[in-house]
């Protein structure tokens, strides 16, 4: 490069510099916010439409009340909370395992849906361990579903329990089915949490404690 180039391309990269922090300026003044809410185990919350996936799921008349926290092993859900013949599986006496909430859902006028699957619980304080909703433990349990993962409904004007399990993997696979023999349960050593029940318009979290 010539010298008397060096005053123009230094020129030139003062001002590209400069259009980047206009940039990132603007996009971190025009960024929307999306509100949290937070709430109490023993409490009714109103969705009011609010979803985690799709407004498709139309939660307009679904409320729920989270009543118990606690963890267990796989075969402690099972041999508690089963309604097939299932009451124990391979590996299932590891204690510790899962995160298993207590839910009321009310429906008291909705023909909409709730994404039960696609929720899940974080542990606190660091917010840095993600718990799964562990769909083929709870199928003992819900026998009905029979593999339907996307959401629920209950009948309007009824309430509905369930005792939802969550799980989190040591050493998942990267790429590949997230339940694998390779992978082992993770030991759950945290007492609170909150489990995500919305995310848009605004996110809203149950404050879950065991």
């Amino acid at each position: 490069m010539s010298k008397k180039r060096i005053p123009l391309f230094v020129a030139s990269l003062i001002v590209v510099t400069a259009l980047i922090g206009v940039r990132i300026w603007w996009i971190n003044a025009h960024r929307i916010e999306t509100p949290v809410q937070s709430f109490p185990m023993n409490q009714e919350i109103k969705l009011d439409g609010a979803f985690l996936d799709d407004i498709s799921e139309d939660t307009n008349g679904y409320s729920l009340v989270v009543k118990k926290a606690q963890i267990m092993s796989a075969n402690e859900y099972l041999q508690r909370y089963s309604r097939d013949d299932v009451k124990s599986v391979e590996g299932g006496d590891t204690p510790n395992t899962r995160v298993v909430l207590e839910v009321e859902f009310r429906n008291s006028g909705s023909t909409g849906v709730f994404n039960i699957i696609s929720s899940w619980v974080t542990g606190k304080p660091s917010r840095n361990t993600y718990y799964r909703t562990d769909t083929e433990l709870w199928e003992h349990r819900e026998t009905k579903i029979g593999g339907n993962y996307a959401a629920v409904s209950i009948k309007d004007g009824t309430t509905y329990t369930t005792f939802i399990p969550f799980y989190m993997l040591t050493n998942p696979p990267f790429l590949s089915p997230y339940k694998e023999k390779a992978s082992t349960y993770a030991t759950i050593n945290e007492k609170e949490f909150d489990y995500l029940i919305a995310t848009k318009p605004q996110q809203m979290r149950v404050n879950v404690h065991v």
